[in-house]
């Protein structure tokens, strides 16, 4: 797994390889931040594709929900 940041954002994410090629899969993303802005622009993003955008308000909640289901992409703002 690896992570970057940008824009007051910081993003971890895993990538899944079979034979040398991303597995396209449907692609779970969760989003930890107090504002709707950055999940509904990623909703509107991945419209297209088979992308399920989630979003926590806290990392405490997505702690959480982890517990129960499992994310590809944890994208957390420092708002949250």
């Amino acid at each position: 797994m690896a992570g970057e940041g940008f824009g007051g954002v910081f993003v971890l994410h895993g990538q899944y390889k079979s034979e040398n090629k991303m597995v396209q899969d449907n692609l779970k993303i969760i989003v930890v931040d107090k504002s709707i802005d950055l999940s509904n622009r990623l909703k509107s993003l991945f419209e297209a594709s088979n992308v399920e955008i989630f979003r926590e308000l806290s990392l405490d909640r997505v702690l959480e929900r982890f517990e129960r289901e499992s994310f590809d992409v944890l994208i957390a703002s420092t708002s949250a």
